[in-house]
């Protein structure tokens, strides 16, 4: 913990491969504080069989020819168990062909909460499928300003309660690898203002027995939601619970009539859409429509920590707490959970997608559980 590590000079330069810090074989690893940046290879790299590696409150960024975080091995030569990567700052790839989190196939049981990643010239996360293993838990994630997708999946997984905005490509895009593709849940998260689909499904007709419900996608002048078919949609949608999106923009294969989704406002569904503020607006038509049923794995607490209300839960990530957001405001910075103020100091003033080095602080982080919840509207 409290250690910082950093390129020399020359770093950046066409070929440069040193990395910040690789475990392999390990078990019962915490990293805590770390920061790091300028590496010519990833910025941490996870890999070998090992299990219990966590990695909190740590920023990875700047790195040239690499991804910054990896965790697995290629072509499933190794498997990672219980990998937790949660409250970390990631930003700043420059290298086309590289994500900002890469997760090989074979992490089985990860948790990937709590990130906050911005500026990527490829995808933000990149997600393998657990090759007959725990499934991993992606939550409360913010991804913004990537040039391709926001999220890749590749198999079963729990996807809830991110925000996904400002890509060049897809916000969420899941096709089938060929190995397990059933179990898959994407819930209760926020995707607006994407280059391509909101949500691209593909290979889904191939399966049954995956979740696409109580989502918000909105691209009012573009496309929302793709659903790959090949003959029958009615027939290739019913093996799965797809119900209660909020979608604007253009619907392939998708039907309001069989509840799938329901038709939004547009950007004045949220707060401000401008000023990277999502929450839902009084008159949001996110505001109790949820579909409750527990197939759709409700989430206990939203991407501020507040509690879901289990009987009518708000569609996308956030739930409404009274008329304005109480909890952090996204920014280039470590998220935080404290819902008395949400006025943070991670401020950066070059705009969003610089490769500068953002002001990173400690945070003292309240635990979720202790969170005073102010119950909301009658």
């Amino acid at each position: 913990k409290n250690i910082q590590l950093s390129g020399d000079e020359g770093w950046d330069a066409d070929g440069v491969s040193f990395e910040g810090m690789r475990f392999n074989v390990v078990s019962d690893i915490a990293v805590r504080n770390i920061k790091i940046k300028n590496t010519g290879g990833a910025s941490l790299v996870v890999t070998g069989d090992s299990t219990r590696v966590s990695v909190e409150s740590s920023s990875f960024s700047n790195t040239r020819n690499s991804t910054p975080v990896v965790a697995g091995c290629s072509n499933l030569s190794c498997y990672i168990s219980d990998f937790s990567f949660t409250k970390n700052l990631v930003h700043s790839n420059n290298n086309e062909n590289h994500d900002l989190i890469y997760i090989y196939d074979g992490v089985q049981n990860a948790v990937i909460s709590d990130n906050v990643l911005y500026g990527s010239v490829r995808n933000g996360i990149t997600m393998g499928h657990p090759d007959n293993g725990d499934p991993s838990y992606i939550e409360r994630n913010a991804i913004w300003n990537v040039e391709n997708a926001g999220f890749v999946g590749r198999g079963p997984m729990i996807l809830r309660n991110n925000i996904i905005f400002n890509t060049g490509g897809q916000g969420i895009y899941f096709s089938n690898p060929g190995t397990g593709y059933e179990g898959i849940v994407i819930s209760f998260n926020t995707v607006v203002k994407t280059g391509s689909y909101g949500v691209e499904l593909r290979n889904w007709h191939e399966v049954v027995g995956n979740v696409f419900s109580n989502n918000a996608v909105c691209n009012p002048v573009g496309d929302s939601v793709h659903f790959q078919i090949s003959e029958d949609m009615e027939i290739e949608t019913s093996g799965h619970a797809i119900y209660n999106n909020l979608l604007c923009g253009a619907v392939s294969n998708l039907s309001e009539t069989l509840g799938h989704f329901l038709l939004g406002y547009g950007y004045s569904d949220f707060m401000d859409v401008e000023g990277w503020d999502f929450y839902p607006s009084e008159d949001s038509m996110l505001l109790n429509t949820a579909d409750p049923s527990g197939e759709n794995f409700i989430p206990e607490i939203d991407f501020n920590g507040v509690p879901r209300d289990g009987a009518a839960p708000e569609i996308g990530a956030y739930e409404w707490d009274g008329s304005n957001n109480p909890g952090w405001q996204i920014r280039e910075g470590f998220k935080t959970y404290d819902l008395e103020s949400n006025v943070s100091e991670e401020i950066v003033s070059e705009g969003c997608c610089a490769n500068n080095d953002s002001p990173e602080k400690a945070l003292v982080l309240l635990p979720i559980l202790l969170l005073a919840h102010r119950r909301r509207r009658s």
